[in-house]
Formats: structure tokens, sequence, C-alpha cells
């Protein structure tokens, strides 16, 4: 099964990937994260479906704007935006 993981830099996507690492082999794993160590290092808020050209069977969607004491604002605007843009990539790539 090949899976692609966003926020795999971040806490849960480290440990997640860990986890798999030990428990789930047979996995294989695409990252994708605005910082270095992914895959695939791509600023999510803007839309990259011509950037990742993958063949996955599932997302596990972990990446988001998490500084919520600099600017509510921009995490309520970034998040969503993020999520469309999976959304948007998942559906030309199926």
């Amino acid at each position: 099964m090949n899976v692609l993981l966003t926020g795999s830099q971040g806490f849960i996507g480290q440990n997640l990937l860990e986890h798999w690492a030990r428990h789930k082999p047979d996995l294989k794993v695409f990252t994708m994260d605005i910082a270095q160590g992914a895959d695939f290092q791509i600023d999510m808020r803007n839309p990259f479906d011509r950037l990742v050209d993958v063949d996955v069977d599932v997302i596990v969607h972990l990446a988001a704007q998490s500084g919520v004491r600099d600017s509510n604002v921009r995490v309520s605007s970034d998040n969503p935006g993020i999520m469309r843009n999976i959304l948007d990539w998942a559906s030309t790539n199926k």
C-alpha cells in the first residue's frame, strides 16, 4: 500500500513514521512537508497538483499551521487552504 503523509516533519508525523517503520514495514510512504527532510518539500498553502506525481492509496493529512499565538486569522485561513489543496490534488490523482 502506498501512503502520502503530509506534515511528516512535525512531532506527530515523525512518530507515526517511526511506528510504521517498526510495525508496517510493507508500507511505501511518501512524505510531504514544508520543512527539509521530506520526499516533497512543498508549501502546501499553494496549489501543488503538478509538483507531486505519485500513486497513493491513502492520504494521512497532518500538515497544519500550528502557531496559534501568532495569528488566529492566518491559522484560520491557511489550514482550510492546505486541506483544499490536498483534496484538489487527490481528486486529480485518483
